[in-house]
């Protein structure tokens, strides 16, 4: 299940969107939480594909059985230090956290402690970037109490004060990042062929 969408390059299935689709529903057909869960896990894959490269290859070092996930709320704060970006924050819903090997996270780049415009310039919103690391580097908070979908673990995460490389963070909205030949060399094909895709010219 969680290498339905990586690519044969490191070891995936790479499945086109509808098919492993109709696997996560019938997983879903059986639990929630486990349909709610193999969607994230196996799906994340599909956002590692905007890493770049080298770290894109430590994430599937040991195989493309790998467990990625984590939270798209921009929770943290990250700020140029040397080596990288200091980044600090805390992040709801991480579904799977309990159970993943690499956790995604979304801040606003700041700078003086004053957010960095976004790719709209200075009259939109601020610039907020994704990054990656190993899940031995969060702290799981214990604040997933509810009736419905408790099997989904979807507890807060959260890091202080983390020297974060450069190469571990990527970009959603960067069309130079997306139309790149570095990162189109390792995007699964199934990402590509999905009605509606991120490639804005294809």
């Amino acid at each position: 299940m969680y290498r339905m969408f990586v690519p044969r390059s490191h070891g995936g299935m790479e499945l086109d969107l509808p098919k492993g689709l109709r696997v996560i529903v019938e997983l879903a057909k059986i639990d929630g939480s486990l349909g709610w869960t193999a969607m994230i896990a196996s799906a994340s894959a599909l956002i590692a594909s905007l890493l770049n490269i080298r770290t894109y290859d430590q994430v599937y070092e040991s195989g493309p059985d790998v467990i990625l996930d984590g939270s798209s709320h921009p929770g943290g704060t990250a700020q140029p230090v040397p080596g990288g970006w200091r980044v600090s924050g805390r992040w709801p819903f991480a579904s799977g956290s309990q159970q993943t090997e690499w956790m995604v996270g979304f801040g606003t780049m700041t700078k003086d402690g004053k957010p960095l415009p976004g790719h709209a310039g200075e009259d939109g919103p601020p610039l907020v970037r994704g990054f990656i690391l190993p899940a031995s580097e969060w702290q799981i908070e214990d604040t997933w109490h509810v009736a419905g979908l408790k099997g989904s673990g979807s507890h807060h995460i959260a890091i202080a004060d983390r020297i974060v490389p450069e190469s571990n963070f990527f970009d959603t909205e960067s069309r130079a990042v997306r139309t790149s030949a570095a990162w189109a060399s390792h995007l699964p094909e199934c990402l590509m062929r999905a009605p509606g895709g991120i490639w804005p010219d294809s």
